[in-house]
């Protein structure tokens, strides 16, 4: 059995478009790396033995492939199969360095023929939670790119799902093997993905050209930040495709806004994870300049990192990406930007404080509350967690998505809402006074 450490860098948080919606979720990215030894895994045993290509490639005459994807709470959802399964959704990553599955269930329907055990060290009081290595299993990204000889990290059943809070099946993670392979654009406005050959790519016109650094497979870079007080500093930032939100800063000594709101910002291996949400006055990113920014604050003793032994000091994410089309070049180490329609629109939060799930029962599925922000608008108006949401104003929630949902709870502020719950098999009507905490 080997050991690994897997290391959480970021809770994420998801945005509904088109309000941008600031919103709590349990979705975590992760960078799993070996312990530190001389064996190597299966895979880099096949390329040191073996002329076998190793990863994912374009087909043979091809520069470029278009790939539709979608993007959801700003998360990019790439559609592939794993040994010629199913398609599913994976959300693409860069803060990934392993594909990962979580839904172990799925693996009798990849022809999976063994998997090796290997330990986690987790999270918390969770000292350590054994998963499975799938070591040579193909992949299919879209119809035309696939590849071979990729290492799968199987999670246990029930350690990190993503369907109650999609909505819909979204069964894992990818990153690295597509960004080391490709120059990828992803259009987040037109929901289209694009993988380049890097010997054919040539820089677009009109996009702006920003430099990165490529470390442990994940890409950074240097911004700064100028926090409400007036303090100013040059922070280095996780490029993150796998966190939803505008930003987190995670270093032991970000000074918080003197208005902040207490959050429940999401559920790691080792329980929930709570912080803070405050904005900042300005972050600038190269030639680009954003206000007002929502930033996040995970209190450090949940997320369970030494943060004294890092050298970042957080992440920027879909919340800043989806105001461009973005293209990440590893090969060259650099990032490319074009503004979309997006750009200048303000930067939110869930000002009802409530968090939403999807529970999938005999009767369909149900949007139902599993948190509420102390203090918050949803409390004062006496909604519950497990209560059942299925009005707000005028529209019926019975058959919606929870997009729509929280699209139609986060109203500019002040206003009022009306809110139809079930709570233990009785129909309750509320009324929510909306007002603003940042």
């Amino acid at each position: 059995m080997h050991n690994i450490k897997l290391k959480y860098l970021f809770h994420k948080t998801f945005f509904i478009p088109p309000i941008l919606l600031f919103l709590c979720c349990l979705c975590h990215s992760f960078l799993i790396t070996a312990k530190e030894d001389n064996t190597l895994s299966s895979t880099e045993k096949v390329k040191s033995s073996t002329n076998v290509f190793i990863g994912l490639q374009l087909p043979k005459g091809k520069k470029k492939v278009e790939i539709p994807i979608e993007v959801y709470h700003n998360l990019v959802l790439l559609p592939l199969r794993i040994n010629n399964s199913f398609e599913m959704q994976f959300i693409l990553d860069t803060g990934a360095k392993t594909c990962v599955l979580t839904e172990p269930l799925l693996t009798e329907f990849m022809n999976i023929d063994s998997m090796r055990s290997i330990q986690i060290n987790g999270l918390g009081e969770n000292q350590s939670i054994t998963a499975h290595v799938a070591d040579q299993v193909s992949l299919q990204v879209g119809d035309d790119i696939s590849g071979t000889h990729v290492s799968l990290l199987v999670l246990p059943q029930g350690l990190l799902s993503f369907n109650e809070l999609f909505g819909k099946p979204v069964y894992g993670i990818i990153g690295y093997e597509v960004f080391k392979q490709f120059v990828v654009e992803i259009d987040y406005e037109n929901e289209l993905l694009t993988l380049y050959d890097p010997k054919h790519f040539k820089k677009p016109k009109r996009y702006t050209k920003q430099p990165i650094k490529i470390e442990r497979s994940m890409p950074f870079i240097e911004a700064d930040v100028t926090h409400l007080s007036g303090k100013q500093e040059r922070l280095k930032l996780l490029l993150d495709t796998g966190a939803s939100k505008a930003a987190s800063f995670l270093y032991e000594n970000a000074p918080l806004p003197d208005q902040t709101i207490d959050a429940f910002l999401g559920k790691g291996i080792g329980g929930d994870i709570f912080g803070k949400l405050g904005r900042i006055n300005s972050l600038h990113w190269g030639n680009f300049k954003f206000d007002d920014m929502v930033v996040g604050y995970p209190d450090q003793s949940d997320i369970g990192l030494n943060l004294k032994d890092g050298d970042w000091h957080g992440n920027i994410g879909g919340e800043v990406f989806k105001r461009f089309t973005v293209i990440f070049d590893y090969s060259n180490k650099n990032v490319y930007l074009r503004k979309n329609s997006n750009y200048k629109k303000v930067f939110k939060y869930n000002i009802t404080g409530i968090e939403l799930a999807v529970q999938n029962t005999n009767e369909g599925s149900l949007l139902t509350i599993n948190h509420i922000r102390e203090r918050s608008a949803a409390q004062t108006a006496d909604l519950r967690v497990g209560d059942q949401l299925i009005f707000i104003d005028s529209h019926d929630l019975r058959d919606a998505g929870i997009g729509e949902a929280y699209y139609h709870l986060n109203k500019k502020a002040p206003s009022n809402i009306r809110i139809k719950v079930i709570r233990e098999g009785e129909v309750l009507n509320k009324k929510i006074k909306l007002f603003p905490e940042l």
